[in-house]
C-alpha cells in the first residue's frame, strides 16, 4: 500500500522538504499577464515538469491557484477571476482533475485566500517519471497587477519504496495593467478591397499595406531604398509609387525603446526585367515587342517578320534581302 507522509505546515509554506522535479521553464502567455479592463483578457499558466533524466517517482502533483470567487476586481495575489481550466500536454501517462474552489486555511496555505486544485495523477505502474510534460491553467485574468504565486505540492520520492512524501514549491508570476507592445496583421491589399488580403500585384499598380500595433511610430521601407516610404502613427497607407518588380516590406514599429520588426513579399505578375546586364549562351525568345533604347550590337541579326526602324539607320557590312524591301 501506497503511503503518504506530509511535513506539518502552518499559515506559510515550509520549505524543509525540496523538491524533486523542476519546474523552472515555467512560463505565462502573455509575460507578463495582462490584467483585464472592460474586456476580458485571458491568460495561460504554463508549468512544465522536468526529471531532468533523474529517476524520480511522483504519484501525484497538485496544483493551487489563487483566485477570486466573487464578482469583483480581484486581487494583487490573486490570479483568474471566477474560474480555471487546465489542461497536459507532451506525456499521455499523466490525467488532471479539478477542485473548484478550496480554502487556503485548510490547506496550509495562505489563510485569506481561496484557491482552484488541480490534480495532476501519474497512471505509470511505480508512479515513475518517464517524461518531460507541461500542465496549462487558463482563466480570464483578474484587473489588479500584482506579483501572485502559485503553489505547486507534489507527492514524490527518489526511491522505489512506494512512499511518496509532499514536496512544496512556489512560483511567481506576473500581473501587469501596462499594455503589452504588440506588431500583427501586417498585410498588403488591393485599395479598392482592403480588407482581402493580397500578395501579387501587376505592374504599377497601387498597393495598400495596412498592420495593427499600439506602437507610436512607424517606418515602412522596402528592400531598393535605404530611406523610409512611410513614417507616422497610421494604421495604414498606400504605395502609389510604380513598383515593376517582386519587392520585400519591412515595417519597424516603436514604443520607447522597444522595436518590433515584421516582412511582407510582393509579387509583381509578369514583372519588367531590369538589369545592368543580361547575357544568355543559348536562344533568346521573345514574344511581344522589343523595345531597345539605346545601341544594339549582333553579330547575326535573322528577322523573319518585318522590322520597323524610327530614326536612321546605318549598315556597315552587306545588307543581303530576300523578299521585298519597301522604303519611304
Amino acid at each position: 500500500m501506497k503511503k503518504e507522509k506530509e511535513p506539518k505546515l502552518g499559515n506559510q509554506i515550509k520549505t524543509d522538504l525540496p523538491i524533486l522535479l523542476n519546474y523552472d521553464n515555467t512560463r505565462t502567455v502573455p509575460s507578463p499577464l495582462q490584467c483585464s479592463t472592460e474586456t476580458p483578457e485571458t491568460g495561460k499558466i504554463i508549468i512544465n515538469v522536468d526529471h531532468k533524466g533523474k529517476k524520480i517517482y511522483c504519484e501525484k502533483i497538485k496544483i493551487y491557484i489563487p483566485f477570486d470567487d466573487k464578482n469583483t476586481n480581484g486581487a494583487a495575489d490573486t490570479i483568474f477571476h471566477l474560474d480555471a481550466d487546465g489542461e497536459i500536454s507532451g506525456d499521455s501517462n499523466w490525467g488532471i482533475s479539478k477542485t473548484y474552489k478550496r480554502a487556503g486555511s485548510t490547506l496550509g496555505l495562505n489563510p485569506k485566500l481561496d484557491y482552484i486544485e488541480f490534480d495532476i495523477i501519474n497512471h505509470t505502474d511505480n508512479s515513475v517519471v518517464l517524461n518531460p510534460f507541461d500542465i496549462t491553467i487558463t482563466g480570464t485574468v483578474n484587473r489588479v497587477a500584482g506579483l501572485p504565486k502559485v503553489v505547486i505540492r507534489e507527492l514524490s520520492n527518489n526511491i522505489d519504496n512506494g512512499e511518496f512524501l509532499k514536496r512544496n514549491h512556489a512560483i511567481t508570476v506576473s500581473k501587469s495593467t501596462t499594455p503589452i507592445f504588440y506588431l500583427r496583421n501586417l498585410m498588403t491589399s488591393n485599395p479598392q478591397n482592403p480588407l482581402i488580403p493580397c500578395t501579387e500585384f501587376s505592374a504599377d499598380s497601387k498597393i495598400q499595406v495596412s498592420w495593427d500595433t499600439n506602437a507610436s511610430s512607424i517606418k515602412l521601407y522596402h528592400n531598393v531604398d535605404s530611406t523610409p516610404f512611410y513614417q507616422g502613427s497610421d494604421s495604414s497607407t498606400i504605395i502609389d509609387k510604380k513598383i515593376k518588380k517582386d519587392i520585400t516590406l519591412l515595417l519597424i514599429a516603436t514604443l520607447d525603446k522597444a522595436t518590433l520588426i515584421d516582412t511582407i513579399h510582393i509579387t509583381i505578375a509578369s514583372s519588367a526585367l531590369l538589369a545592368n546586364s543580361l547575357e544568355n549562351s543559348g536562344n533568346h525568345l521573345v514574344k511581344k515587342n522589343l523595345n531597345v533604347n539605346k545601341k544594339t550590337t549582333a553579330n547575326k541579326m535573322v528577322i523573319n517578320d518585318a522590322l520597323t526602324v524610327s530614326g536612321m539607320t546605318t549598315f556597315k557590312s552587306h545588307l543581303h534581302i530576300q523578299g521585298d524591301l519597301k522604303v519611304d
